[in-house]
Order: structure tokens, then sequence, then C-alpha cells
């Protein structure tokens, strides 16, 4: 299932999937969110939109889980319908999950998952 969903303070559609996602699945404003990934990839040397820098820094906070065949598609993923909050790697792409509901700007069901990051459960 797919609800729409865009944290952008100024409620932009720009390339700022990893923002959106990561303040949602982790209850945290837009702002903060940009401001941590940003002092983070300050530290790091790469911008945050690189996405060994993503992987990275999911993979320093949350359990991971990735497909070893990448041929899962998110709409399988979400039909499991487990609780909880999930950030989903794609290629060019991230996204959270919410109880089995990915939460978006736009519907990325039929993407390929890379990982999934467990970030609150029951």
């Amino acid at each position: 299932m797919f609800e729409y969903y865009n944290a952008n303070p100024l409620g932009r559609i720009v390339n700022d999937c990893t923002v959106r996602a990561i303040s949602l699945a982790t209850d945290r404003s837009w702002d903060a969110t940009y401001m941590e990934l940003s002092e983070y990839a300050r530290q790091q040397a790469i911008t945050f939109s690189e996405i060994e820098f993503i992987n990275e820094y999911l993979a320093e906070r949350y359990e991971r889980y990735c497909s070893a065949s990448r041929m899962e598609k998110l709409k399988d993923f979400l039909a499991l319908k487990l609780p909880g909050r999930w950030l989903i790697t794609m290629s060019g792409h991230i996204t959270c999950a919410i109880d089995g509901v990915c939460y978006d700007t736009f519907d990325p069901s039929e993407r390929y998952i890379w990982c999934v990051y467990k970030v609150k459960g029951e």
C-alpha cells in the first residue's frame, strides 16, 4: 500500500528522499535530519546523496536485511505487512514503510529492493 507523504518544509518535490524517509522513520523533523546527515557526510567527505553514504549511515544504526538476488519488489515486502518502521533502499531511491504502508512522494512499489533496515518494530 502507498500513501502520499512529503516532509519537505516548503512542500517541494525535489531529490530529498534520504532526508524525507529517515525523518519519518525516526520521528524527527526534516530540518534536524538534514543537519545530522550533512554533518555525518562532512565527516566522511562524501555527499549524502551517494548510495555508499546512505548504506553506511543506515548500517551503523539499524538492523540490515539485504536481498541476495535483488529480485524482490517493494510491493512484495509491503504485502507482508510487517509491523514497525522500515527504511528501504532501491536503485536511486530510499523510502520509508510503516506497518506495511509506503510513505513517499510517488509510488515506488514496482522497484526492486536492495536493502531493508529495521528502524523500529513491535
